[in-house]
């Protein structure tokens, strides 16, 4: 039977610094599951809980060995790997890796974090300059983990890093608040059959849909142009189980069942360029419409 503990917020009792061996945080039982909030004018759009696991395949490139780990099991996959508490990215574009984190940092010491979260573009060249202002050791999903605290802060908190699991914001540093002016939450960190709830969530799936107050029987594509990842909002009266998508030549690059009341546009499955979409409810053609990638 699978086991759930709950984690209010980020608050947890501090324990003594007690020496103890390196707490692996790439491991194939590891999923992370993390809450995206997507912003209009200011306000709240829509939240889309996403995935990211390890599959088991590993990529030597440049004689290092890297894992493949996918956001809701799509293609391509970003490239990691983990060194003696530290965790590099590959980046596709730059033929060359990024350091994610480095759990050997202690009170003072300053890291340079890259800005996205992308690797296949190279995620841009920004980098922002984290400093330590508190270590940790804390009891954090069943074992004594290094908890490590920044002086950067976000909308939705202090930068925070656990040693095994990753931020706090989720698996990647500060998440998309940086690039993307969005914020995200890791919500649940599952080992094997134990799932642990983090920032105050109870479910590891919180995807919500358009809160605005748009007709409940319209399909609505939001962002378009995508810039990153977008939402395509199928209300559930419809019966939508099928979305086709073609490129401007009329080809055929996408065709998928659906099994959920929305449809993720991610930007790195897909070149610049404009796409048509069409969604069916049983063999029924429902809705056509169009995006573009930027």
């Amino acid at each position: 039977m699978k086991s759930i503990y709950v984690f209010i917020g980020i608050v947890f009792t501090s324990l003594s610094s007690i020496a103890q061996s390196y707490i692996p945080m790439i491991n194939e039982d590891h999923t992370w599951s993390v809450d995206v909030h997507y912003y209009t004018s200011g306000q709240p759009y829509y939240i889309v809980s996403q995935q990211f696991s390890l599959n088991g395949e590993t990529v030597l490139i440049n004689g290092m060995t890297y894992h493949r780990i996918r956001r809701n099991n799509s293609n391509p996959a970003c490239l990691i790997r983990e060194d003696n508490g530290k965790v590099y990215k590959y980046y596709f574009s730059l033929d060359s890796e990024v350091i994610m984190y480095d759990f050997t940092l202690e009170i003072g010491d300053t890291i340079l974090v890259k800005l996205s979260e992308y690797c296949y573009d190279g995620g841009g060249s920004g980098q922002i300059p984290l400093t330590v202002v508190d270590v940790t050791t804390q009891n954090i999903a069943g074992e004594d983990r290094k908890v490590i605290e920044f002086d950067f802060y976000t909308m939705f908190g202090t930068e925070i890093w656990i040693e095994g699991i990753g931020s706090i914001r989720g698996l990647d540093p500060i998440g998309e608040d940086i690039d993307l002016v969005e914020g995200t939450n890791l919500v649940c960190f599952s080992i094997a059959n134990n799932t642990y709830f983090f920032n105050g969530a109870t479910a590891c799936d919180n995807t919500t849909l358009d809160v605005s107050e748009s007709a409940p029987e319209k399909i609505v594509l939001y962002p378009n142009p995508v810039v990153s990842s977008s939402i395509l909002q199928l209300p559930e009266a419809l019966g939508v189980n099928r979305i086709k998508i073609f490129d401007l030549n009329g080809k055929l690059v996408r065709n998928e069942s659906i099994n959920k009341p929305y449809y993720m546009i991610e930007m790195m499955l897909f070149r610049s360029g404009l796409y048509f979409y069409q969604v069916y409810s049983e063999l029924a053609l429902v809705h056509t419409g169009r995006f573009t990638i930027q």
